[in-house]
């Protein structure tokens, strides 16, 4: 099963937090996390993250967010942990 289909019922409770423009890259980053093996450059994270919005966008998105990215996104995946992969852990 694709990690982003687990993902989809976690994630999307944020959507009417966001709103749709933030959700898009908010769903990009959060992706681009979970399969960047390597460097996590934003360049990686929206390529990855399977990004469908502006690359400039989201680095003006992720910039002027006013969340901490790194405890919500665990916070996400730890229902996930399970059905992850050991190299995507």
């Amino acid at each position: 099963m694709p990690l982003d289909s687990l993902l989809d019922p976690i994630i999307y409770r944020f959507q009417s937090v966001l709103g749709s423009q933030h959700f898009a890259h908010f769903v990009t980053y959060v992706l681009g996390l979970m399969y960047c093996e390597g460097r996590h450059t934003v360049t990686n994270l929206y390529l990855l993250g399977k990004g469908h919005r502006s690359y400039w966008a989201l680095i003006k998105c992720v910039s002027r967010a006013r969340f901490e990215v790194l405890p919500l996104v665990e916070w996400l995946l730890t229902p996930l942990r399970f059905y992850i992969p050991a190299r995507y852990s």
